[in-house]
């Protein structure tokens, strides 16, 4: 069985994880998230998210690196935290070949439209 690699809580802003989370460039800010009178959702069953944005991602492969960026959203403003980031983003490793080397898949799953799949391997 394959394990997820990005557990929960992962802290996207440490460079020693194997995916990393480079830098964050807000797009588009919930200023209803700072009501203080808002704790959730109206109806409690979800998460506020505070800003909507454009994730840039360092994904390592061996001894080299993969840069790439897909949307990416987060949820505390003033207090952040390393794990407060909702990227949608499943990893596995499959393996490894004939040479050596593992094959990554990369799942995006974001809310509300189909997931995306890609397989990566070292050239």
């Amino acid at each position: 069985m394959l394990g997820d690699r990005i557990r929960p809580f992962h802290h996207w802003k440490d460079p020693g994880q194997e995916i990393y989370l480079g830098h964050f460039k807000i797009g588009r800010f919930d200023f209803s998230s700072i009501n203080p009178f808002q704790l959730g959702s109206i109806n409690g069953g979800s998460l506020v998210y505070a800003c909507y944005g454009t994730g840039y991602y360092d994904l390592k492969i061996q001894n080299e690196m993969l840069r790439f960026k897909l949307p990416v959203a987060k949820e505390q403003v003033f207090f952040t935290e390393k794990h407060s980031y909702h990227t949608g983003l499943k990893l596995y490793g499959i393996g490894s070949g004939d040479n050596g080397q593992e094959l990554r898949v990369l799942m995006y799953l974001p809310k509300g439209s189909p997931p995306k799949i890609y397989l990566i391997r070292k050239g």
